[in-house]
């Protein structure tokens, strides 16, 4: 009841700007009326929905909000039970959005395909500059489909990838993604056994 509240108050405010609804229990009612929420209001920039177990169901009710909402620059989904239909249907979003600038998906599950669906969003959005995706058991297969991704963004100055599982190969292609790329200024790579070669070769392109 308490999400369902907050939501029918923000549907007309217009002064609030920034919410954070993190680590709430709003359960799946809570949830979706929170993020309903977002496809009508016109004044919050940034929004915190970590650890809310969002799940499949809320990540595509994110991915159906961020589709419509025109306001959205910074939206927190850390720690969400994101699997890969969730995480696949929030980079589909992405990729006709165009406010989001900063998006936090740490903690999640988006496995092989989520992982590809996210680089292809990588691909193509002309907005996003700060992504995290610590900690999401991206493997070497993942790190090589966002490296290849980040050849062609030109958007994207921080990203995060740290606590993965990129291996020798995903660290190789960081690697040569970083030889390429022109407006990455931080990158994290930290626990991702890449290896002394793959270590090597994101020195030397540095």
């Amino acid at each position: 009841e308490g999400g369902i509240a907050i939501a029918e108050a923000l549907k007309v405010t217009s002064t609030i700007k920034s919410i954070n609804v993190g680590r709430n229990e709003l359960g799946p009612e809570g949830n979706k009326a929170i993020i309903d929420m977002l496809k009508i209001n016109e004044t919050i920039t940034s929004i915190n929905l970590m650890r809310n177990e969002l799940g499949t169901d809320g990540g595509i009710a994110v991915a159906e909000a961020l589709e419509i909402n025109k306001t959205i620059k910074d939206i927190n989904l850390v720690h969400n039970h994101l699997n890969s239909a969730g995480c696949i249907a929030i980079a589909e979003a992405l990729k006709v959005n165009e406010t989001v600038t900063a998006i936090y998906m740490c903690g999640n599950t988006p496995g092989s395909e989520g992982a590809t669906a996210i680089a292809e969003a990588l691909k193509t959005t002309k907005m996003i500059e700060d992504i995290t995706l610590e900690s999401n058991a991206l493997d070497s297969t993942a790190g090589v489909a966002i490296a290849e991704a980040l050849k062609f963004n030109q958007s994207i100055t921080n990203i995060s990838l740290g606590f993965n599982k990129l291996g020798p190969e995903g660290g190789k292609a960081v690697a040569d993604m970083l030889k390429v790329n022109t407006t990455i200024t931080s990158i994290r790579l930290d626990q991702n056994w890449i290896g002394l070669e793959a270590g090597k070769a994101v020195a030397e392109a540095l």
